[in-house]
């Protein structure tokens, strides 16, 4: 099958859900593989497209992965240079809402069970480097600090984690920088 062709959008949709639109199913359809759009019957359609959507979903997993094993690494060299008082400092602060702002809490037995690294990682997502550059900045870890804001997480792809609860929007109103799943930008 040949590709669809999608007219341009002059008018602003008023949909709840950003980026839909009337023309959503000729730019999916586009998306689809040739291979697969070109399949002539429905029981090779529907078993090629299950194989696609296998391999997006595997891809995107290992994309994930990778993206975690960066942003692990980083925090363990930043969290894992405090000493024993700074460290339970830290972890009082992660249970202080009014520090943490829109943040969640991370709970002390979450962290028992999981590590501290990996207990950020999996509560914020990419966030969790802003939390520990508010907490760093509250222990005046000013070191530590700025050698957390010089590295640059880059993560393979495009898209990024956002924490659960992600409302797009800091206390003071700011998009988030690191989520594009927020409508944020990084």
């Amino acid at each position: 099958m040949e590709l669809l062709l999608v007219p341009e959008q002059k008018v602003h949709s008023l949909s709840p859900q950003p980026g839909w639109s009337p023309w959503g199913a000729g730019q999916l359809w586009n998306t689809v593989p040739p291979d697969l759009r070109n399949t002539v019957t429905l029981t090779h359609f529907k078993s090629k497209l299950k194989t696609h959507l296998f391999r997006l979903a595997y891809t995107l997993l290992l994309q994930k992965k990778s993206e975690t094993a960066v942003l692990d690494k980083m925090l363990q060299e930043t969290v894992g240079v405090l000493s024993k008082k700074e460290s339970q400092k830290f972890m009082r602060f992660l249970q202080d809402q009014s520090l943490l702002g829109e943040f969640p809490v991370l709970h002390r037995n979450e962290v028992e069970k999981h590590g501290l690294v990996q207990s950020l990682v999996q509560v914020y997502g990419l966030h969790s480097i802003t939390v520990t550059q508010r907490l760093l900045q509250k222990l005046q870890r000013n070191d530590l600090l700025e050698k957390l804001s010089e590295e640059e997480y880059k993560p393979e792809g495009k898209g990024h984690r956002q924490y659960v609860g992600c409302r797009g929007r800091s206390g003071a109103g700011k998009l988030h920088r690191q989520c594009v799943g927020c409508r944020g930008r990084s």
